[in-house]
């Protein structure tokens, strides 16, 4: 009987290939799991494999490593028409989504394809868990806290009586107003915003910004930039890569009448208008600072 690969199996020839089984690992966990056997053939021939204990190991200190949240792969060596073959066992996650490398897959059909975020959002609300940024930063306390931070953040808010605090408010006072605590400790998102070193508890919150020649992404990198600190300033520096390393024409117009502090910038990118209304805003529970948007139109 042939074998084909289909949503829930992926061959894959040897060893050399286990950087690309990562995605088929993390699809298959957000789908219905599926199994992949190194040592087929794309037609799903059996042509034997090598199991070295090496191979076996890096093997699997790849997909504990790189696949978050973490899992144990169930990887076995079995015999058919006398070769070895090694299979990856990957059941239906039960937490899902599953990233690799900061990335979510999903499969379909034969296809790896990186989770639109519509989905991805939905995925994360029908878990039903609290969502991360809730959750307490762990070995944190008050003093990762830079108050300085805080004050400037609060200089640009346009209304600070909706809040209840002012630029003299304590810190916890306003951590609290801000349902950046939980339990009297800090959150996830308090360490994000307003952390002295962000990335000492949160290792991944940083940006990495590449500038690429034409329109693919791939090496080598004319420009790059790892953007570390707090999540506002993370914001600005991000978008001052970006407009500095595209070419653009911008014309300057009166601005929305609404509110004070507000512009409208136009620009112009690969002949198509661009257009970024920067208001400064005030607070909300879920999103914390309305800073601006590059909406395509």
């Amino acid at each position: 009987m042939t074998l084909q690969e289909s949503d829930t199996q992926e061959f894959k020839r040897s060893f050399s290939q286990i950087d690309p089984s990562l995605k088929s690992v993390c699809t298959f966990l957000n789908h219905h799991g599926g199994v992949i056997t190194f040592g087929r053939s794309d037609t799903g021939d059996p042509i034997g494999i090598t199991p070295s204990d090496h191979s076996l190991r890096k093997l699997s200190q790849q997909i504990t490593s790189r696949i978050k949240p973490e899992i144990s792969p169930d990887i076995r060596v079995i015999e058919e028409s006398g070769v070895h073959l090694v299979t990856v066992t990957i059941p239906e996650g039960t937490n899902k989504p599953y990233f690799l490398d900061g990335i979510a897959y999903i499969r379909v059909g034969t296809e790896n394809r990186v989770i639109p975020p519509d989905e991805l959002k939905r995925m994360i609300l029908s878990t039903g868990l609290p969502p991360w940024e809730s959750e307490i930063c762990p070995d944190t306390t008050l003093n990762d806290i830079d108050p300085g931070l805080i004050r400037e953040f609060l200089g640009k808010v346009s209304d600070k009586r909706l809040l209840g605090v002012n630029q003299k408010t304590p810190v916890v006072t306003v951590l609290d107003k801000l349902h950046l605590l939980k339990d009297g400790q800090i959150t996830n998102a308090a360490a994000l915003l307003f952390g002295k070193d962000p990335q000492r508890f949160i290792l991944q919150s940083e940006v990495r910004c590449g500038q690429f020649r034409g329109t693919d992404v791939a090496s080598p990198f004319i420009n790059m930039k790892v953007i570390r600190g707090d999540l506002l300033h993370q914001i600005e520096e991000t978008m001052t890569f970006i407009l500095s390393n595209m070419s653009r024409s911008a014309e300057v117009k009166p601005g929305d009448t609404r509110g004070k502090n507000s512009g409208n910038i136009l620009l112009t990118l690969s002949g198509r208008q661009l257009s970024m209304h920067s208001a400064i805003g005030t607070i909300g529970l879920q999103g914390m600072f309305r800073y601006g948007y590059f909406p395509v139109r």
